[in-house]
């Protein structure tokens, strides 16, 4: 009858009505629980980031304590190496190669000395040295001095160059220990060809108005493996 087909699509329209809203309730429940979801990824990664922070500064904090107790064990014996030095110095002739050798050695004894007491004060302070103006030149003949006694041996040649009023706002002794590190890698370098030269060189960059130590060397190339 009328009333019946009538009854039945008011039926498929209340049916179809009530499955839409609750195809969209199940849809905003889907999306409530996938924002609730990248929430808490989010915090899973920042705990997780948080995590490694935590884990590294207690790293550096044994780091830390380590330096300091090395710093500490090193400073005795050095102290004794320096007095050891100091009687060898005073029983050679003044103006002789070795009183040269002896005091350049108590010079780098002192350097070591100061090095450990920066390591120190960062460990316990977190200071890091002073800067001053510095001369460049210094830095290079203090370390042609230091290699020329290994330098000869190896029969290589150590030649120093550059303007001597070139000055770099540093620490002396931290560019003293890069610019030696560098130098015995030249060494190094040379091999046991028996011969070869290095060259200090101090200089100035025109365009950007810096200055600068070069440390070069005639020794074969750096093989294409280590480039990197």
């Amino acid at each position: 009858s009328s009333s019946q087909k009538l009854l039945e699509a008011i039926m498929y329209v209340v049916v179809g009505g009530l499955t839409g809203v609750l195809v969209l309730q199940e849809r905003r429940r889907r999306l409530a629980q996938e924002a609730l979801a990248a929430k808490l990824n989010q915090a899973l990664a920042d705990m997780r980031a948080m995590e490694g922070q935590l884990i590294r500064a207690g790293r550096l904090e044994a780091v830390g304590q380590l330096t300091a107790g090395l710093a500490h064990e090193i400073r005795n014996p050095l102290h004794a190496i320096r007095g050891t030095a100091e009687i060898l110095v005073d029983q050679v002739p003044e103006a002789s190669e070795e009183a040269a050798l002896g005091r350049g050695m108590l010079g780098e004894i002192d350097r070591l000395g100061a090095l450990l007491g920066r390591f120190l004060a960062f460990a316990t302070r977190g200071s890091g040295p002073e800067h001053a103006p510095v001369p460049l030149a210094e830095i290079t003949h203090r370390v042609a001095t230091l290699i020329h006694a290994q330098a000869a041996q190896a029969s290589v040649t150590v030649g120093v160059s550059g303007p001597p009023n070139l000055r770099a706002q540093a620490h002396a002794d931290d560019l003293v220990q890069i610019v030696l590190g560098i130098a015995l890698n030249a060494l190094q370098a040379i091999g046991d060809r028996g011969h070869g030269e290095i060259r200090l060189r101090t200089h100035v960059d025109r365009p950007n108005n810096r200055v600068g130590i070069t440390v070069s060397n005639d020794g074969p190339p750096i093989p294409e493996a280590l480039i990197e």
